[in-house]
């Protein structure tokens, strides 16, 4: 008989804490969904500032790149050996016009460079330095 009760108070017992056990599984698993739907809502929001980011990074690049290359046809026209010197124009007038040309589009490239510089890395920085 003692037995008996000893085997009946166990089975409550056990029976009262794996109730308890399983309700905290319940109440953490939904706490820890709750976590994790908060988890990716937050890498939602930063992946998409980091495409946009990136985004703006490949149009300042485009820009960046256009205006590298124009600079330098206005330099190799200035530079050249064999200019073609228009008619009505002399040599020096045409090389004042070239330089002009020259740097006007180099001062473009510089405050392009300047005013968009936070979108660059630091290795483009670095070469541009």
């Amino acid at each position: 008989m003692t037995l008996y009760l000893n085997e009946t108070i166990k089975a409550k017992i056990k029976s009262n804490f794996d109730s308890k056990i399983e309700k905290l599984k319940n109440e953490h698993s939904i706490e820890l969904s709750q976590f994790q739907a908060e988890i990716n809502a937050l890498k939602t929001k930063e992946n998409f500032k980091f495409t946009k980011l990136h985004e703006k990074r490949l149009e300042i690049m485009e820009i960046t790149y256009k205006l590298i290359n124009e600079v330098l046809i206005q330099l190799n026209q200035y530079v050249s050996p064999l200019k073609r010197i228009p008619n009505g124009k002399t040599f020096l007038d045409n090389d004042n016009d070239l330089q002009k040309s020259f740097l006007k589009k180099h001062r473009e490239y510089t405050n392009h460079y300047m005013n968009h510089r936070f979108y660059y890395d630091l290795e483009t920085k670095k070469l541009k330095n």
